[in-house]
């Protein structure tokens, strides 16, 4: 992808994926940090070649596939229904309207009631009125003002035992080396289908969390 606009100097160019990073005044820089993670996550790489002055290329690489025989167990999976937990409240945390709505539906269709929150600030005020009702909570880990981590942080200092799952574009390894190897419930990396997250929550209710 190319375009003739006013380019990049190497400062701008080498921060490009640095989460919160942005030129923009009304900016959140979250976008390219998350086209990042996800191509990473699918073994590519991005190259990026701007000048002042001379406009941006974006070049997208992914590896080829070769043909794989699917196995017979795996043509027909099993759905995500099946493997669903019990159900309860969730708190779900996303600043993005538009994930935060798909992944309200997602949980609905796992049988748990949902309450949302745009911001780490407002989950931590909901969190202190309903905390004895929520079995789960699953927080987007780059939003503005508070990471999912601080988030998580501030939850288990207000004695509460209750699991929290973190989402994000980062692919393990890479989460691993922008944050260190904090130990953490459960990990969704974007973009997540129905039976990934039902999946994880079974992975999680297994562990014996008495909240389920």
């Amino acid at each position: 992808v190319s375009d003739s606009g006013c380019g990049m100097s190497e400062p701008i160019r080498n921060r490009l994926f640095e989460p919160f990073f942005t030129t923009k005044f009304l900016g959140r820089g979250l976008g390219m940090a998350a086209v990042f993670g996800i191509v990473r996550g699918h073994g590519g790489y991005i190259r990026i070649d701007s000048l002042p002055g001379s406009g941006t290329t974006v070049r997208v690489l992914f590896p080829a596939l070769e043909q794989v025989e699917v196995p017979a167990e795996k043509k027909h999976p099993q759905t995500a229904v099946e493997i669903s937990s019990e159900g309860g409240l969730v708190l779900l945390v996303e600043d993005e309207k538009e994930i935060r709505n798909l992944v309200q539906q997602m949980f609905g269709k796992l049988g748990y009631k949902v309450i949302c929150a745009s911001s780490g600030e407002e989950a931590i005020r909901i969190f202190g009125k309903r905390k004895a009702d929520i079995v789960l909570v699953l927080s987007d880990l780059t939003m503005p003002g508070m990471s999912g981590l601080k988030l998580r942080d501030i939850f288990h200092q207000m004695e509460s035992t209750v699991p929290v799952i973190l989402s994000s574009g980062y692919n393990p390894e890479d989460l691993e080396l922008q944050y260190g190897a904090e130990e953490i419930d459960g990990y969704l990396q974007k973009p997540y289908r129905l039976r990934d997250l039902a999946i994880l929550i079974r992975a999680v209710r297994d562990t014996g969390n008495s909240r389920f």
